[in-house]
């Protein structure tokens, strides 16, 4: 063994009491196997680390510097001459017969092994490791309980994703980013460094990226609208090239590879601000100051492309990596279709159109990558046109693309938006910090399996794995930006690491809130912590008029307080109901009532307040039925949605919304008996940065048979824009009817120049109310 020691040390998780170890370790992500034994190896200032191979060295010291910093006080690890019992070895062996990256942990009372074929290896044996110490408090000693662990991960692939074009975060921020991968044995970093509002990498040859790219004169202040206001607070950062080599350095520490990824030919506003000659059209621009997509592209000249090599090359210089992120999303045609140049360039090259352009765009990227021995990777978009064969595909329009992909011979990583866009809402609770929409709870992210059923065995080999992206449109602060990545990163983790018959989210709820919660708290880690919080789960009542609210949380152990609120005489009349009870509680409503509900756990930590207004009306709790099933990424609760009595809120969150992508609302209403209907209402979503836009027309018409209609009012989108674009509401004479239909025409294609042009529409509706 190397003659060198050190300390064991603790990474970002650190110690927990010794009774949680009892009846359930904390691994996370969940190994291949785990067998826990009678007996503890217990730490004393006689244990020390050694190993046999003086790469694994590195990490050695990082352990034993993180020990000093978290420990300098304890006792219990005091430095002491080196002795060969009470070791912790790493044992590097090409004979082992482990997977890459994989492991082998062995505790016994006397040494600890750790095995390995190389040193990721080795480094997620000791993350391993560290999660299981325990702090006995009857003693003050630290234990590793008796145990033997065969782990390895499931796919090559498993990756998180930062903009940091959109917001800035420092060199030290990033490499705490980098520790909370590490900690949770993510191998890919994907680093989105350049975007419309700036760019964030240091280009020796380009001075003008960073000090005009890297900078906007302003940044838009709330939620992304058709009204947008800013701030006038001149914004942005850059890391220099010896920035980027130090964090390069410190993830390749941690078994992490950095994948850089610079935007082309859109979202390059920045870029564009700086050099603004490779546009092809307007003379000046300024770094984009809101979210959304511009029109202003690259312009596919020979200029253009060797500039593109240029950075590209530099780049390649900086980052290692096998493959070079090169975006290849969202790019507007319209400044292409209007270009003399581009429409000759289509006719020379024999291109049908602009998308065929693109691809010709990116295969001169891909060969001169090529060339430097790497592959470019992209979104799906890349797809479009023709790809070259060595290039991959990251799929983030649904899993779709990835099957296109794979089908055709690409490697694949997928990162579909309903999974694992970690820039979406965590909560349907309408206290959540502001998020650009969309609705990604815990159990969802859980629920993600990369590998589709639809290919063939032999093509699922091509999934390389998955990837969480977090866009920072919303995300301002580091506080923020670990409330939105935690605890979701875990169960991404999980399901990246973990076999699949081996991933549970009972268990892993279990291992999250016994162990790592207790961790962010010692570790001032800011999270969410919506796991706990009252779930409304809202059904008809069979027996009676109304509803029935199933009161949960998503701890089973957690008790739960109501109360009930509503307008008597516009006097608000309320409940004061002081009693915690076991879930699930059912609640009768049968009139226009505000619910709140809380949640404790058994440490009597209380969560969030959840608070739901009623409304009730003819339609609520009445069956639906759709022509027209919702989109899957928005169709929580169903049909049931429009009738469930709860508007959806704005900023919008997809948990209370339907969502139709292309396609037209249409739905039918059965009263259950003939009523005196005067009015109707559908509430609707108008926000075109997220591609939802209003119906072309919504008409309604009312029947007493079912088979027979007569139409009682019809709205465009002008008259519902008059109105201020939230509901299509409809006043009329009292008339009987039973069955209520509504038909809302999709708006159709999202016109050039605007965020989505070129593709299908979104038609959200929340509420239906009938009066």
């Amino acid at each position: 063994m190397h003659q060198q020691a050190i300390l064991i040390i603790l990474l970002i998780i650190s110690f927990r009491s010794y009774a949680q170890i009892q009846s359930l370790h904390g691994i996370i992500p969940q190994p291949v196997s785990v067998l826990i034994s009678e007996g503890r190896f217990q730490l004393t200032n006689e244990t020390a680390v050694k190993w046999n191979n003086p790469a694994d060295s590195a990490t050695g010291n990082m352990l034993n510097e993180r020990l000093l910093k978290k420990l300098r006080n304890s006792n219990v690890f005091a430095t002491a001459p080196y002795k060969t019992l009470q070791a912790i070895n790493l044992v590097r062996s090409s004979s082992a017969d482990i997977p890459e990256e994989g492991y082998k942990l062995i505790v016994n009372e006397n040494e600890v092994t750790i095995k390995s074929a190389d040193g990721a290896g080795i480094f997620y044996g000791m993350q391993t490791l560290l999660q299981l110490i325990v702090e006995d408090t009857a003693t003050a000693r630290y234990t590793i309980p008796v145990a033997t662990i065969s782990d390895y991960p499931r796919y090559k692939w498993r990756g998180m994703h930062l903009d940091v074009a959109r917001h800035f975060f420092s060199k030290e921020e990033v490499k705490q980013y980098i520790d909370y991968l590490a900690a949770y044995k993510f191998n890919t970093f994907h680093w989105h460094l350049t975007d419309d509002q700036g760019w964030r990498i240091e280009i020796k040859k380009y001075p003008l990226l960073t000090s005009t790219g890297a900078w906007r004169n302003g940044t838009l202040i709330g939620h992304y609208s058709n009204e947008p206001t800013f701030d006038t607070v001149r914004y942005g950062g850059f890391y220099t090239q010896e920035d980027v080599r130090e964090i390069v350095a410190y993830a390749e520490k941690r078994a992490i590879t950095i994948v850089p990824e610079i935007e082309m030919p859109g979202h390059v506003q920045a870029l564009l601000a700086a050099y603004p000659q490779l546009a092809c059209g307007g003379t000046t621009f300024e770094v984009g100051k809101t979210w959304g997509v511009y029109n202003n592209v690259l312009c596919p000249t020979g200029e253009s492309i060797e500039f593109m090599k240029n950075v590209l090359l530099e780049v390649m210089d900086l980052f290692p990596s096998h493959y070079i992120h090169i975006g290849g999303d969202e790019c507007p045609k319209e400044q292409w279709e209007k270009s003399e140049y581009c429409q000759n360039l289509m006719v020379q090259l024999g291109l049908k159109d602009e998308t065929a352009l693109q691809s010709y765009f990116t295969g001169q990227i891909d060969d001169f990558v090529n060339q430097h021995g790497r592959s470019i990777i992209g979104w799906d978009e890349i797809l479009e046109g023709g790809l070259s064969p060595n290039a991959a595909v990251m799929s983030w329009r649904g899993m779709e693309g990835g099957i296109a992909a794979a089908s055709a011979g690409h490697e694949v990583v997928m990162s579909p938006t309903e999974f694992c866009y970690f820039d979406y809402y965590q909560s349907a609770n309408g206290t959540e910090p502001l998020a650009i929409g969309g609705f990604i709870p815990l159990d969802k992210v859980y629920a993600f399996e990369p590998t589709p059923d639809a290919l063939p065995k032999e093509k699922q080999l091509l999934i390389l794995g998955g990837q969480a992206n977090v866009w920072t449109e919303y995300i301002p602060t580091f506080s923020k930006l670990q409330y939105m990545i935690f605890p979701r990163m875990c169960a991404m983790s999980e399901v990246l690491w973990t076999k699949k018959e081996n991933r549970n989210f009972k268990d892993f709820t279990k291992r999250l809130t016994s162990y790592h919660f207790p961790e962010f708290n010692r570790n001032g880690i800011y999270y969410s912590k919506a796991l706990y919080e009252v779930k409304m789960e809202i059904r008809r009542n069979n027996h009676k008029n109304g509803l029935i609210v199933r009161l949960t949380s998503g701890d089973p152990a957690a008790l739960i307080n109501y109360n009930l609120s509503s307008y008597e005489n516009e006097i608000l009349q309320a409940t004061n109901n002081t009693q915690f009870e076991a879930g699930p509680i059912d609640v009768a409503i049968s009139k226009s009532v505000i619910m709140n509900a809380i949640a404790r756990d058994a440490s009597g930590i209380k969560s969030a307040e959840v608070v739901k207004s009623f409304n009730m009306n003819l339609a609520t709790g009445r069956t639906i039925t759709l022509g027209n099933e919702p989109d899957q990424r928005y169709n929580n609760g169903g049909s049931f949605t429009l009738v469930n009595g709860i508007s959806g809120r704005l900023p919008w969150n997809g948990s209370e919304w339907l969502g139709f992508s292309g396609t037209n609302l249409e739905a039918v209403i059965d009263l259950g008996q003939p009523e005196n209907v005067s009015k109707i209402t559908l509430g609707l979503l108008h926000a075109e940065g997220s591609w939802i836009y209003l119906p072309k027309e919504v008409t309604i018409a009312l029947s007493l048979d079912g088979n027979n209609f007569r139409v009682a009012g019809k709205k465009t989108t002008e008259a519902i824009e008059k109105n201020g674009g939230r509901s299509a509401a409809f006043l009329f004479e009292k008339t009987q009817a039973r069955y209520i239909k509504i038909t809302a025409v999709n708006y159709g294609i999202i016109p050039s120049g605007k965020s989505g042009a070129g593709h299908p529409a979104w038609l959200f509706a929340d509420e239906i109310s009938v009066q």
